[in-house]
């Protein structure tokens, strides 16, 4: 999952919306995609969730804490 404390709101969207323009090199998706959850670049990719949308399912993301 991307780390919330290393990448900004608007940061996220934009590279939703980049990524669903299609205008990038394909390794250059590669590498966006290789730092997301493979559920969540299913929503990018396949859902009809606007950016924002998706960003709210990264933001609710509460990582299960093993002890």
């Amino acid at each position: 999952m991307i780390y919330r404390d290393t990448v900004t709101r608007k940061e996220l969207i934009d590279g939703i919306e980049l990524l669903r323009s299609a205008t990038m090199e394909e390794s250059e998706e590669s590498a966006l995609l290789e730092r997301l959850e493979p559920a969540l670049s299913d929503y990018i990719l396949w859902s009809d969730m606007t950016a924002t949308a998706i960003v709210r399912i990264v933001e609710a993301h509460q990582p299960i804490a093993l002890s």
